[in-house]
């Protein structure tokens, strides 16, 4: 019950509206939303976190370690085989296949890293080649195969089938950035940072996902090179100058792949009412260092149709050192009545990009005091995205990692979400009827709604589960919404 992220039990915040339980919001908004966001598999009750508790107690004898991360050529590799190849001899402990947005996760036991990775599927189909020494985030992509190739002067499938190890720990560093080289001089606009091409983090649709578009493009319009294994077979050559001059007119289209679910190839849902970029609905009052918001949520559980009221006052504050980075900040006091009395203050941790109307919620830090006094702490590694630089139909996605710290245990929970930008419709709430960005997620098998007010970025409703939580009344910075 009361499975909408906007509370768990009435402890959290707005700022952390979807910080409770893993149907959270990846478009959380305000301050609020990015926070929210934060914790997607975070435990802010008192009863969510004997959960988790109990679930590190079951887990504790079994020493595993999480591989997780996106397979794509541009397009993502959906319904993808993905097989490990572990030093010991070992593979997955069970079958790995990527989710409609190229996202995979599963489990090695930690003493049989390294471990080689390949992803076979796709129409038509492909094969691509990765590896982890240390676990968690990893893609598979043609640059993590390019790089292979380069770093063993073998076929990616032919090292994957019988790993040399010493030919990564020796020459893969230098392969890599031998790679790098190559693709700037062949006119590819690699993203500013660093190239890991590996380990970053990168969302189909992204600008490093547009890298891979573009090389997909320039070898369907090479003249020179027939298709991408041949130039694998160069690139294993020592042949890095064969790479197609790159295009920056490339997008999630030319890539030969129908299972593309690519932020610029994915259709618009029926619902769309209204076009126009979520954008509207980004305000960045919301972040700014000083702004108090004031709300007033309902959330009706959908099962049982219990209700329980909520409010909360939140301020956004200025930079703080959290895990390591330095992030702005917001504190937030709730107050729960109704089914589920509670009393909680929530810390939240977020970094916020105006100029692209992007954030990320880096973690949230949740002290109930009633009815059971208790302290959650949640990491997010990396930082959980949240874009509204969509135009309806358009879609983005993302897998991090979330560790959550409660009564003496942490438990890392690897979090994948598909996130759409459905188009601008009329939704009515006991505090008005308002033209609102709609956003449809999948993150787990449970889908969620939410609704976010044009110019105002106030979230006005969410639907999950068969829950409901609606705007009742606030004010931002004195000024009622």
């Amino acid at each position: 019950m009361f499975r909408t992220s906007l509370i768990s039990l009435g402890v959290c915040s707005v700022l952390v509206l979807s910080a409770c339980g893993s149907d959270d919001n990846d478009n959380d908004q305000s301050a609020s939303s990015v926070a929210s966001s934060s914790s997607s598999s975070s435990v802010s009750s008192a009863s969510s976190s004997v959960e988790s508790s109990s679930s590190v107690s079951s887990s504790s004898s079994v020493s595993l370690t999480q591989v997780s991360g996106l397979a794509a050529v541009g397009a993502a590799l959906s319904n993808a085989t993905v097989t490990a190849h572990c030093a010991d001899g070992s593979s997955f402990t069970t079958a790995v296949v990527t989710n409609s947005q190229g996202a995979f996760s599963g489990s090695v036991t930690t003493g049989a890293l390294p471990c080689a990775l390949q992803v076979q599927g796709g129409n038509p189909p492909v094969k691509l080649h990765s590896y982890t020494d240390t676990g968690g985030h990893v893609n598979i992509t043609p640059f993590t195969d390019l790089a292979l190739a380069n770093a063993t002067n073998l076929s990616p499938e032919e090292w994957f089938t019988d790993p040399d190890w010493s030919l990564i720990t020796n020459n893969i560093a230098t392969a890599t950035a031998e790679l790098e080289t190559a693709l700037e001089e062949a006119g590819y606009d690699l993203p500013a940072g660093d190239f890991a091409p590996f380990t970053q983090s990168f969302a189909i649709g992204d600008e490093w996902d547009q890298v891979l578009d573009q090389l997909q493009l320039a070898i369907d319009q090479s003249a020179s090179i027939d298709g991408y294994i041949a130039l694998l077979e160069l690139v294993r050559q020592g042949s890095l100058a064969s790479l197609p001059a790159g295009s920056t007119s490339s997008s999630s289209s030319s890539v030969s792949q129908s299972s593309s679910s690519s932020s610029s190839s994915s259709s618009s849902a029926s619902s769309v009412s209204g076009g126009g970029s979520a954008e509207q609905c980004f305000n960045a009052e919301l972040f700014s260092e000083g702004t108090q918001i004031i709300g007033e949520y309902r959330t009706t559980d959908g099962a049982s149709g219990a209700v329980i009221d909520f409010t909360y006052d939140q301020t956004i504050f200025g930079s703080k050192a959290f895990n390591g980075q330095s992030a702005r900040y917001a504190i937030s006091d709730t107050t729960a009545t109704g089914a589920a009395p509670s009393q909680s203050t929530t810390t939240s941790y977020f970094t916020v990009n105006a100029a692209a109307a992007r954030s990320e919620a880096l973690g949230v830090e949740v002290v109930t005091q009633s009815p059971i006094s208790t302290t959650t702490v949640t990491q997010n590694n990396p930082g959980r995205l949240t874009r509204y630089d969509l135009n309806p139909g358009e879609s983005y996605s993302q897998t991090f990692t979330a560790t959550t710290q409660v009564m003496g245990f942490d438990v890392d929970s690897d979090i994948s979400f598909t996130t759409t930008f459905t188009g601008i419709e009329e939704v009515t709430v006991p505090a008005g009827t308002y033209s609102a960005c709609r956003f449809d997620s999948e993150e787990g098998g449970l889908q969620t709604t939410r609704w976010f007010a044009v110019e105002k970025g106030i979230e006005l409703k969410v639907i999950s589960d068969g829950d409901e939580t609606v705007y009742v009344s606030g004010s931002v910075n004195g000024q009622a919404f």
